[in-house]
């Protein structure tokens, strides 16, 4: 299952489940994959993001997709921080959904 940044519009959510944690994303800018992170390590705290990809969920395995999120791969974050960037690496992804602004919502 996954979820290709380009069927993400504005002010979709993208809900990820990992073996360890569960996110949310909300896009505000498609293009740039900017939006609202929260979740996870983060807790209820909101942060604003980049979502990068997919990264592979061992060194064994081939390169990351820059062009989706999907189970069985890691999903790759950049946050802004007081000093720079910070990235958040989830653990492997188990489960994504795709939540549509107008409240239509897909399993991916």
């Amino acid at each position: 299952m996954r979820v290709d940044f380009e069927n993400i519009d504005r002010e979709d959510q993208v809900l990820i489940r990992t073996e360890n944690s569960e996110y949310s994303f909300k896009m505000l800018d498609p293009e740039e994959r900017r939006g609202v992170l929260s979740g996870g390590s983060l807790g209820d705290q909101t942060r604003d993001a980049v979502l990068i990809g997919a990264v592979p969920a061992s060194f064994k395995e081939e390169m990351g997709d820059q062009s989706a999120v999907r189970t069985g791969a890691r999903a790759l974050f950049f946050m802004n921080a007081r000093n720079g960037v910070e990235r958040l690496i989830t653990s492997v992804v188990t489960e994504i959904r795709h939540l549509r602004s107008n409240k239509r919502m897909r399993l991916a």
